[in-house]
């Protein structure tokens, strides 16, 4: 994840820290900051939303 941010201009230093990745992903591109807790999923959504990553295929409950 890092590493695709990387590739985008978005800079962090490593992927452990989804709270940072979320923070600038989220001022990078000027959208809602993340909700305590949720930073790892928010990286996946704005990834997806952006086309950088795959979508994942939603799994039947």
């Amino acid at each position: 994840m890092a590493r695709i941010a990387r590739r985008h201009g978005v800079g962090v230093k490593h992927v452990s820290n989804w709270g940072e990745l979320a923070e600038r992903l989220a001022d990078h591109h000027g959208i809602a900051h993340p909700a305590p807790g949720s930073a790892k999923r928010y990286c996946y959504e704005v990834m997806e939303c952006l086309g950088w990553i795959a979508r994942c295929p939603e799994v039947p409950a």
